[in-house]
């Protein structure tokens, strides 16, 4: 009984370990934990994608939907492009906004964005 004892003491009340699962690995209410990466498959970067530049990533998961908020795109993005620093993956171009028609640039960026678009631009006009 002293090592029963000794290996309860990693469990809390309802058997569960410190990781929330009980001793056959299920989790809380006896079900199995979703492991929602087995069955995918890793991104696959092609030569479009690697032109694009190393910071731009079109290779995210289906149902992903890049929508940052403002102090994630501050941080993480502009003051990181402000630095010269690597990027995280996303879905931001480099395209001078004044040159084009809005239309123009829905029409020409549809595959990146739905109704919404983010880009870096200079500043001057």
């Amino acid at each position: 009984m002293p090592d029963q004892q000794q290996g309860d003491k990693d469990q809390d009340p309802n058997g569960q370990d410190r990781n929330g699962k009980n001793p056959n690995g299920q989790g809380p209410k006896g079900k199995r934990p979703i492991d929602h990466t087995r069955d995918a498959s890793p991104p696959v970067r092609n030569r479009m994608n690697a032109a694009k530049g190393p910071e731009f990533d079109d290779n995210f998961p289906p149902g992903y939907r890049f929508k940052p908020h403002d102090i994630e795109l501050l941080v993480h993005y502009l003051r990181r492009k402000r630095m010269n620093e690597p990027l995280p993956p996303n879905r931001i171009k480099e395209v001078h906004l004044y040159k084009f028609n809005p239309d123009t640039l829905s029409e020409k960026y549809k595959p990146f964005g739905e109704n919404e678009w983010y880009f870096f631009t200079p500043r001057e006009r």
